[in-house]
């Protein structure tokens, strides 16, 4: 079992969630759902850099709910595209500088791709996600 799971202080959870497929991880009701694979992944003694950053994303969204109530700030969340993007960009930020620091890559345009479509509810452009990401990676 990897230190990032033995060091968590957030429940962690394999998800079952039928959007898994879209979804590499998502928080509800203080607790981390992740696809099995990543799930999985987290508890060998040496878990993919990928799967830690999937880990780190989601910790900061549950970091950025737990200062207040989760049911108000999960529905500013999906309410306004603005906060959602927001939100997004921050945990992308945290998982950026673990995927820096282990010489990883990250897929900009795959991820600009999701945040400006259905699944992130068009919280973005697809130009603008791409700006961004590729802005922050560069100042992290």
């Amino acid at each position: 079992m990897s230190n990032y799971i033995k060091e968590s202080k957030y429940e962690i959870k394999k998800s079952v969630f039928p959007l898994s497929k879209i979804f590499k991880g998502f928080v509800f009701a203080n607790k981390i759902y992740l696809r099995p694979d990543i799930y999985n992944d987290l508890y060998k003694d040496k878990p993919k850099p990928e799967s830690v950053g999937v880990l780190i994303h989601e910790r900061t969204h549950l970091e950025q709910i737990s200062s207040g109530n989760w049911l108000i700030q999960g529905l500013r969340y999906w309410i306004f595209p603005k906060v959602r993007l927001e939100s997004e960009l921050l945990a992308n930020r945290e998982q950026f500088k673990y995927l820096k620091r282990n010489k990883e890559i990250f897929d900009f345009e795959k991820r600009a791709k999701h945040l400006s479509s259905f699944p992130y509810l068009f919280c973005s452009s697809y130009q603008s996600a791409l700006k961004e990401l590729r802005k922050i990676w560069r100042n992290v």
